[in-house]
């Protein structure tokens, strides 16, 4: 559960241009 959180914040603090 912990990692999760982690990617998922990770992820939101991230812009969206990096995931494309």
């Amino acid at each position: 559960m912990l990692k999760e959180h982690l990617v998922h914040s990770a992820t939101l603090q991230k812009p969206p241009e990096l995931l494309v």
